[in-house]
């Protein structure tokens, strides 16, 4: 499955940095209120909006590290470093688009060695 399936169009052609900060109301992090709205806001089914206390606390649990019940810039910073070899200021600089494909891309590659 594609990343990018279930994001709506207008979250896609956003920049990423510019998301982020929408949701993020107070800069110092994703509380589970904010990241609540910025799925809600982000992701449908069929022009729909969805989410589930469940889908929050696993999204929380991945990027949360310190539990801390935020996830901060360092917290994704470190996230997709790890994972992608992504820093945070080169993911802020793409529009999600460009983001969850290249993602997915790198995950694709993973999965096939």
């Amino acid at each position: 499955m594609r990343y990018d399936k279930g994001i709506n169009n207008k979250t896609l052609k956003m920049n990423t940095g510019e998301l982020l900060k929408k949701y993020d109301k107070d800069g110092n992090g994703f509380n589970q209120k904010e990241l609540k709205e910025l799925i809600k806001g982000s992701v449908s089914i069929i022009g729909k909006p969805f989410i589930t206390n469940s889908v929050i606390n696993k999204v929380q649990n991945i990027f949360d590290k310190n539990q801390d019940g935020i996830i901060s810039e360092k917290e994704l910073d470190n996230y997709l470093k790890e994972n992608y070899g992504i820093n945070l200021n080169t993911a802020k600089s793409m529009n999600v688009k460009d983001l969850t494909d290249k993602i997915y891309k790198i995950d694709q590659e993973k999965k096939n060695k």
